[in-house]
């Protein structure tokens, strides 16, 4: 859609109105913002603008963030996924062994425990 385009969408008998307000110009990682209403609300939503991705790295795919030498300090996923849960937050004290994360791969969940006694930082790496 472009700004300024309308569509009137049935999503099993209820009519949903969405008008494209406006969409920024990609950043340095190739997201995008979209500011929608949605039936007379505005909502902005952030995507990945998969033109300028294909432009960026040749492949038009989003590109994996990974840790190649984790530190003790450290936990990673086992298995490359999405976090389906966070089970605790910023601040929470964890022993070891406790569940702090979730992970899901190919619709399997896998259960992410923390290393050692300690205090939780969640700490989301930037896309390069």
């Amino acid at each position: 859609m472009e700004p300024g385009e309308e569509v009137m969408l049935d999503f099993n008998g209820k009519l949903v109105n969405i008008l494209m307000i406006s969409i920024s110009e990609p950043d340095s990682n190739c997201y995008v913002t979209c500011t929608v209403e949605v039936n007379g609300s505005v909502m902005n939503f952030t995507m990945v603008d998969k033109a300028a991705a294909a432009k960026s790295s040749g492949s038009g795919a989003v590109q994996e963030n990974v840790v190649s030498n984790p530190t003790e300090e450290q936990v990673t996923s086992p298995i490359p996924g999405l976090v389906k849960m966070l089970k605790l937050k910023d601040g929470d004290q964890v022993e070891k062994g406790t569940i702090i994360a979730v992970m899901e791969a190919m619709k399997m969940q896998t259960a992410i425990p923390a290393k050692r006694d300690g205090i939780i930082t969640y700490k989301i790496w930037p896309l390069v």
